[in-house]
């Protein structure tokens, strides 16, 4: 059921992607540059998890500025590794956000800012890593938001 709810989820932050929000002239580089956020979830067993964000649009290059992530369900004792991938130039980079250690917080976090990018037809994702103690599943919550400029 998990599994099933996070493809769902994918679908609609795939489809966030590719409408954004209205043109916005973020900056004279860039005029015509479109907005967007999305969020997934990433269901993470003993192990971890991993989910996918969405697809670049052909003709677009994503400006990723910030990612979050914050865990809901974490119990003491696990402690996350979060990544997301982007591919440009036809090489992969992931982009490690800070550990998440959950000390008995309902909803640990980590945010991320800075620019990264990702070329058209690429697809992002996120992916965490579980260590420690704390086997029982639980869902992280992954948003990334930026603009997209034509490539």
């Amino acid at each position: 059921m998990i599994a099933s709810n996070c493809r769902r989820m994918a679908f609609a932050a795939q489809a966030a992607i590719f409408t954004g929000l209205a043109p916005t002239a973020l900056h004279a580089a860039a005029p015509d540059a479109i907005q967007f956020s999305t969020t997934i979830e990433v269901p993470a067993n003993a192990t971890g998890g991993i989910g996918t964000i969405g697809t670049v649009p052909a003709g677009k290059r994503m400006i990723i500025q910030t990612i979050s992530i914050y865990r809901e369900g974490a119990v003491a004792g696990s402690i996350a590794q979060p990544f997301v991938s982007t591919v440009v130039n036809s090489i992969t980079g992931y982009i490690a956000l800070p550990q998440i250690i959950a000390n008995g917080v309902s909803y640990p976090a980590s945010t991320q800012s800075g620019t990264f990018y990702a070329d058209a037809g690429t697809m992002i994702s996120a992916s965490l890593y579980r260590t420690g103690t704390a086997t029982a599943e639980e869902a992280d919550q992954v948003t990334v938001t930026g603009y997209l400029v034509a490539q």
